[in-house]
């Protein structure tokens, strides 16, 4: 540990909380994906939960500088993203199975770095990723299937 109050540029300890906000369900209307409300107009956090009908629950976090757009990419399976297409397939097979498709978002972080509080702003890419993966971590430790592909796969 340092002398005084100078930091410690060796060490760091992050601190982060999130509160998931429940949207809803997403249904399957004419082969298109429709979501619960209309997703915030906002950056953020979100999860997919997929329930199949026989019992396999998986989950899918990403993030978004602006969640309503990103969910629209997801709603018709198209776009630049292999992921768009990938996740629009996985909830369709979900639903075509009688299965379910939640929906979470998180607009807000609460965040402390050396036990400071620090200003958060999702609209920051960093720190929306620093959130998904912290979320993705959370999900792995409680024993929950992630869906996400890493990019080394």
């Amino acid at each position: 540990m340092p002398d005084g109050d100078a930091p410690d540029r060796d060490h760091v300890r992050v601190r982060l909380e999130l509160d998931w906000r429940p949207l809803g369900e997403v249904l399957l209307v004419d082969d298109r994906l429709q979501f619960p409300v209309e997703a915030p107009k906002v950056a953020g956090v979100y999860r997919f939960s997929l329930r199949a009908d026989t019992g396999g629950d998986t989950v899918y976090i990403g993030e978004g500088e602006l969640l309503n757009k990103r969910f629209g990419w997801y709603r018709g399976g198209h776009g630049s993203q292999v992921t768009n297409k990938r996740m629009n397939d996985c909830m369709k097979d979900v639903l075509t199975s009688r299965g379910t498709v939640m929906v979470d978002v998180a607009t807000e972080i609460r965040l402390e770095v050396d036990g400071q509080p620090v200003p958060s702003d999702l609209a920051k890419a960093f720190q929306r990723k620093l959130a998904e993966n912290a979320a993705l971590v959370a999900a792995g430790v409680a024993g929950e299937k992630i869906e996400n592909k890493s990019k080394e796969s």
